[in-house]
């Protein structure tokens, strides 16, 4: 016979015909030496493409094309034939692509002079039988309506399968995935397989074009009315009045443009500057460091957690130490033998900052001079160097 190509299905519907093609009526079963020898032979599902008689077995780069696609056959009707291997078919539905596939095989046989003896195609055959008793073939397909294996219908046959432990598969057809190069000489039962290929897919739907986009145009305003700066968040709005209506509400949730987030207040207070002259700040007093204060609005003291308060430079606190009072001139009356005036209270220290000076660090009045010429020492006589009542 010589060497044929074959279209073959992928997993599983390859396992599913398969099982169906495994049918044996009860009369081959119950008796089977009533039958040829040549009956019912196992071979795998396929659709004939091309036959041709080689001397020597080609390869599959001579008989197809370097590119074929995947195509899908579709069951029409069953199809009693009067030799072997013609038994029993299922005819196939000729598509555009189907019919495209044989052609380019055809044209590639030709182009490298090798003729395609190719017999009825479409046709997917189930079983060949060596008919020993009349009628045995036209009884075919009604054994197998009645076993529920094949189901007529307007638009086609289905083929059922009910393998064991799986649900049933209905098929009306396959995909055409594989391309087999089979030996066919000799009997079927030593036909084998030499070469294959795989067929990419091919995607028959329509064309995708790229939608439009989702987002608004920038607005752009008008010379002269520009007024952006750095600082301010850049104009960028996904609707207004220069963006359709249409094309706003086209925009879903997920996908609209929203203009940049501006900057929020700082959270911080501003520093209190006391006015020039009332800055009596002093390195020795605690740093107040207000969290709260007057500058401060209300809405933003509240707004500050605790540990996140960030407060304003201190105030210098008034100093612990009195002024030193100098006397008018002509009036200093102090004398090395005596300790130098140095007060910490006096008519000229006012009187909240005499108070806040604790016992310890109270700096007394120094000792006044005795009046000129009041001053009579003796060296027998105790000296009197002080006077009760001093004139100043």
């Amino acid at each position: 016979m010589g060497y044929s190509l074959w279209l073959l299905p992928g997993e599983p519907q390859r396992s599913a015909l398969a099982w169906v093609m495994a049918y044996r009526p009860t009369s081959y079963r119950e008796n089977r030496q009533s039958y040829s020898s040549k009956s019912f032979p196992d071979f795998d599902p396929h659709i004939t493409l091309a036959n041709f008689s080689l001397p020597s077995p080609p390869s599959l780069d001579v008989l197809l094309p370097p590119k074929l696609d995947r195509v899908f056959a579709r069951f029409k009707s069953l199809h009693v034939g009067n030799s072997y291997l013609g038994s029993l078919s299922v005819t196939i539905e000729k598509t555009s692509d189907l019919m495209t596939l044989h052609d380019a095989i055809d044209a590639h046989l030709r182009l490298n002079n090798i003729e395609n003896r190719g017999g009825r195609f479409p046709h997917m055959s189930l079983f060949y039988l060596d008919e020993a008793v009349l009628g045995d073939r036209r009884r075919l397909p009604e054994r197998l309506q009645r076993r529920g294996l094949v189901t007529s219908k307007r638009e086609g046959v289905l083929l059922n399968s009910f393998p064991d432990g799986d649900p049933p598969v209905s098929l009306s057809g396959f995909d055409g995935e594989e391309i087999w190069l089979m030996d066919c000489n000799g009997p079927v039962a030593e036909w084998k397989m030499l070469d294959k290929r795989h067929l990419s897919f091919f995607d028959t739907g329509p064309a995708m074009h790229p939608p439009p986009p989702s987002y608004a145009s920038p607005v752009v305003p008008p010379i002269g009315k520009n007024h952006s700066h750095r600082d301010y968040p850049a104009p960028f709005p996904a609707t207004g009045s220069n963006v359709p209506e249409r094309q706003q509400s086209a925009l879903p949730p997920r996908q609209a443009v929203h203009r940049p987030m501006p900057m929020p207040p700082p959270l911080y207070a501003s520093p209190v500057v006391p006015p020039i002259g009332k800055n009596h700040s002093h390195r020795d007093y605690p740093a107040p460091f207000p969290a709260t204060g007057s500058n401060v609005p209300e809405r933003q003291q509240s707004a500050l957690p605790p540990r996140q308060a960030v407060h304003g430079p201190m105030p210098m606190p008034p100093p612990l130490y009195a002024s030193p009072v100098v006397p008018p001139i002509g009036k200093d009356n102090s004398h090395r033998d005596y300790p130098a005036p140095f007060p910490a209270t006096g008519s000229n220290v006012p009187e909240r900052q005499q108070s806040a000076l604790p016992p310890r660090q109270a700096v007394h009045r120094p000792m006044p001079m005795p009046q000129i010429g009041n001053n009579k020492p003796h060296r027998d006589d105790h000296a009197q160097c002080l006077s009760t009542e001093p004139r100043l």
